[in-house]
């Protein structure tokens, strides 16, 4: 056994006589894994005298054992009579003892384990009526007394492990100490499960209601978006109608993460008040699905605040003249081919958009969404004058019947992609001035069809006139003043026959001008002014019969004017604006600098 084996030894009182029942009962031992404990003092005498074969304590022969020895820590009243191994050996094969001898310890009988604290000694038992057994504590080969008298040697320890060897026993101080451990260990694990409920219940709570205060969403689906919106929405059909938006492919999953999201709210709109077509009917899909691409067209563009005919207004007021009726009201209850400004093809689906309320702006305000782009049957979108923003998306290209773009006087930003209506071959007019849009015009929008092309006031919009612009050979107005399109002009354009007007004012064009200028038979109205043009003026200028307005002022042009051109400003079928001092000509005094 590790450790210090600690002998138990006993002593024969010498003044009387001890019977068993003289014997006070002890406190338990504390036993090591495979030792045998005693819970009292009575049960090791009674284990000494089964061992030694007699009927008592006093029947043994203690003066027998060769080894006792007197110890000189002893008090003289007593005298320790330590066993020897070899006395209870025959009857004790097996159990070991260390007992004090001539060489120091000695095997016994039995194993004893160590006191847990060597200053601890075993008290003797003072019931009344009983004699008492003297107890010493033996500590560091020695033993002191316990008593004046004589009597039982042993340890004792604080914590016992009971006969069995499976129950630990101890003080009921140190049990209750453990207890209130215990107690305050559970009451701290409480507090932190409860803590960590709360915070994975408020954490969400909080992120949905500051998404729901804000405009716009921010969030952003993961690198793997899960094709189901982490919004629970508030109906069954609802669900079931997001689920067909986003497994169709027609709606980004992430939209419906925000329940103010145009989609949400068109989805929610159809679900719950209109209801005419049901998604679920493959009849009916087509319908519904365009009815849900015109409203989130209008909860985009902010349809509520809508001077005219918004599903929030409607009757003969001065917000919503001419919106007496529920089929021009949006999102009313009428056929979407009648909602105003909207028109349908024979197939019935959606074809026209033409919002002409240049007097009293509609109040459009926001950005044009995806779903709108589906609305591929769409042949002219023409809105005037209104606040939609946001950049130009590549999703026009989906657009293939479109004719007419005329999206005049927005905040539109950004640059226009390089395949902008490519496949837009039917496109006549195309129409984006007064608009923030930067960067250079795309070859893709010259078709053969191409009538008119106006991109003025978009002062960032920068580069060179593309060559392809001879493709355009319909083209008859191109209006690029107030932008930063510089260069020299292309040749091909002066093959345009159909050319009608030309106005290249306040640009960054320079170089000559050629005399391939006559060939445009066609032209009305010609400006120039305010570029870096150089050179003579070109002749041929008189045969442009068809001119009502030369500007040419604000550039390095020299030379002399054909008299025709002042007879016809004479005579008010032109109007001519150029520099003094510079183009010679009789009508020169009246028209410098002018405009």
């Amino acid at each position: 056994l590790e450790g210090d084996m600690v002998a138990m030894g006993l002593e024969r009182n010498e003044t009387r006589d001890n019977s068993p029942d003289d014997v006070a009962n002890a406190s338990s031992m504390a036993s090591l894994e495979g030792s045998v404990a005693f819970s009292s003092m009575r049960d090791l005498e009674s284990d000494l005298i089964a061992k030694n074969g007699t009927t008592s304590l006093s029947a043994i022969d203690w003066e027998s054992s060769e080894h006792m020895e007197d110890d000189d820590e002893l008090s003289d009243t007593s005298s320790l009579r330590d066993f020897d191994a070899a006395d209870l050996a025959p009857s004790n094969a097996g159990r070991e003892m260390s007992a004090f001898g001539e060489d120091g310890l000695v095997e016994a009988p039995f194993p004893i384990v160590p006191p847990y604290d060597p200053e601890s000694a075993l008290q003797p038992d003072s019931s009344p009526g009983l004699p008492t057994a003297d107890v010493h504590a033996v500590r560091n080969g020695g033993t002191s007394n316990g008593s004046n008298g004589t009597g039982v040697q042993a340890f004792v320890t604080d914590t016992v492990v009971d006969a069995t060897g499976v129950a630990v026993v101890m003080p009921e101080e140190e049990e209750e100490k453990l207890e209130q451990k215990r107690f305050t260990q559970l009451l701290i694990l409480g507090f932190v499960c409860f803590a960590i409920v709360l915070v994975a219940v408020a954490v969400p709570v909080g992120l949905t209601l500051g998404k729901d205060d804000g405009e716009e969403s921010t969030e952003f689906p993961s690198i793997s978006p899960s094709k189901s919106p982490s919004i629970e929405p508030t109906s069954s059909d609802l669900l079931d109608a997001i689920t067909f938006l986003v497994d169709g492919d027609y709606s980004d999953p992430a939209v419906f993460d925000n329940r103010k999201s145009p989609q949400y709210q068109a989805a929610e709109w159809l679900t719950t008040d209109d209801k005419q077509y049901d998604f679920r009917n493959p009849q009916d899909q087509e319908r519904w699905l365009q009815r849900y691409r015109m409203a989130t067209f209008y909860f985009a563009l902010d349809g509520d605040s809508w001077h005219m005919c918004s599903r929030s207004e409607r009757g003969d007021t001065p917000q919503n003249i001419g919106c007496d009726n529920d089929e021009l009201q949006w999102l009313g209850p009428g056929d979407e081919c009648k909602w105003l400004s909207s028109s349908c093809n024979d197939d019935g689906h959606i074809d026209r958009l033409q919002f002409l309320f240049q007097e009293d702006l509609f109040g459009m305000v926001g950005s044009l969404p995806e779903e709108f782009f589906q609305l591929t049957a769409l042949t002219e979108l023409h809105i005037i004058d209104d606040g939609i923003r946001g950049t130009i998306s590549e999703s026009f290209s989906s657009l293939t019947n479109l004719r007419i773009l005329w999206l005049e006087g927005h905040s539109l930003t950004g640059t226009l992609p390089e395949d902008f209506l490519q496949n837009a071959t039917n496109l006549s007019r195309l129409v984006l001035h007064e608009n923030q849009l930067e960067g250079t015009i795309p070859k893709s929008i010259f078709h053969p069809g191409l009538e008119k092309l106006s991109l003025h006031g978009n002062f960032f919009l920068n580069g060179t006139l593309p060559s392809q612009i001879g493709l355009s050979v319909s083209l008859e107005e191109l209006n690029l003043t107030n932008t930063q399109v510089g260069g020299q002009i292309p040749e091909e354009i002066f093959a345009l026959e159909k050319l009608e007007e030309l106005d290249l004012s306040r640009c960054s064009f320079n170089g000559t001008l050629p005399p391939d200028i006559s060939r445009l038979t066609s032209l009305k109205d010609f400006s120039i002014n305010n570029n870096m043009f150089r050179g003579a003026f070109p002749a041929g200028l008189d045969v442009l019969t068809n001119l009502r307005t030369v500007s040419i002022y604000s550039n390095d042009l020299t030379g002399s004017l054909p008299e025709e051109i002042c007879s016809r400003v004479d005579s008010g079928a032109l109007r001519l604006f150029s520099d003094c001092g510079k183009v010679i000509c009789s009508c020169c005094n009246t028209t410098c600098n002018a405009g």
